[in-house]
């Protein structure tokens, strides 16, 4: 079970909103056109080629209220990071189309907060777009102390997600 208030708050179409003393971290890129490279990014995203980094693996089914495991090696330390699948979606409108998933985190985490991977089709453009959105507070003193480099992680994250997640569709 997640470990912090406003479970949900990064899926689409969410009624909640984060609140205020939550960091966020967002990114959106765009990765090509059509039906061909939406579904494609949804596989990925589902086969969890994002967070196939040299530093940073996640272990687990991407599957609803499953647990997985983010393990990071950050300057020679090791972590282990317990998270839950908060959902699957898979959402399509006559607008656009929106898949992927979230995950939160779990007691023994170093941080409190969610985080979503999502493939957006606009239907009207045809542009496939690649984001990832998250809100995260140190849960730990470990985090507090190092507020300022885990900030620096999680842009770092964001950049080498969204470049692997190019590499993996060319």
């Amino acid at each position: 079970m997640t470990h912090y208030r406003h479970r949900g708050a990064t899926l689409p179409q969410s009624p909640l909103s984060i609140p205020r003393h939550y960091h966020v971290n967002h990114s959106k890129c765009h990765m090509g056109k059509g039906r061909e490279v939406f579904d494609a990014l949804y596989q990925a995203i589902l086969d969890k080629q994002m967070v196939n980094l040299d530093w940073v693996q996640l272990d687990g089914l991407v599957e609803e209220a499953r647990d997985m495991t983010m393990h990071a090696q950050v300057y020679g330390m090791r972590f282990r990071l317990p998270l839950t699948v908060v959902a699957v979606f898979n959402i399509q409108t006559p607008i656009q189309s929106i898949a992927g998933f979230s995950y939160g985190t779990r007691k023994g985490h170093l941080l409190r907060g969610e985080e979503r991977f999502c493939a957006i089709w606009d239907h009207q453009t045809d542009d496939v777009w690649f984001e990832i959105c998250s809100f995260s507070q140190p849960a730990r003193l470990l985090s507090r102390v190092g507020w300022p480099l885990v900030k620096h992680l999680q842009r770092l994250f964001l950049k080498q997600s969204t470049q692997k997640m190019h590499a993996h569709l060319s």
